[in-house]
């Protein structure tokens, strides 16, 4: 489950490391214990899915419109989907296939309309108790990645 500190969620930023470190101790802390008997569904993963590959599921899947190295999937045992979920916001999984479902810190987040499909679309694809882990930028972080981002 431990990847070389020179892999990033997205990109190569200064900040990468740290924020995704922070993000998945965080995210960890929130999942319940009997939910990492199941199934989980990380959208938005980036070509290196920094959160799974430093978590403890039954079965890990990745969904991103960014293809994964095979080698990066096989040696965290993640399930890969390259899907561009704003063309088509399905999932294609069956019903009852997922406890917990996570988007987090997605930078360049799905349209609002192709969100709210995918998730009524993909309803079944959930189980009744299905936890969902979200995380947005907040406004400072706006002026900060702008900042960081000025050429």
């Amino acid at each position: 489950m431990t990847e070389p500190s020179t892999k990033f969620t997205r990109g190569k930023g200064l900040l990468e490391p740290t924020l995704a470190r922070l993000r998945t101790q965080r995210a960890n802390r929130l999942i319940p214990a009997d939910l990492r008997a199941d199934r989980i569904l990380d959208i938005g993963c980036g070509s290196f899915p920094y959160f799974l590959a430093h978590t403890a599921f039954k079965e890990k899947f990745a969904v991103d419109q960014l293809p994964m190295a095979k080698e990066t999937a096989e040696s965290n045992q993640i399930e890969f989907f390259t899907l561009n979920l704003n063309q088509e916001p399905y999932l294609p999984f069956d019903d009852n296939f997922f406890s917990l479902v996570s988007l987090l810190a997605v930078f360049a987040p799905p349209n609002p309309l192709s969100i709210a499909l995918l998730f009524r679309n993909s309803r079944p694809v959930f189980t009744p108790w299905a936890l969902f882990l979200l995380t947005t930028r907040s406004a400072w972080s706006d002026v900060v990645l702008e900042h960081i981002t000025a050429r």
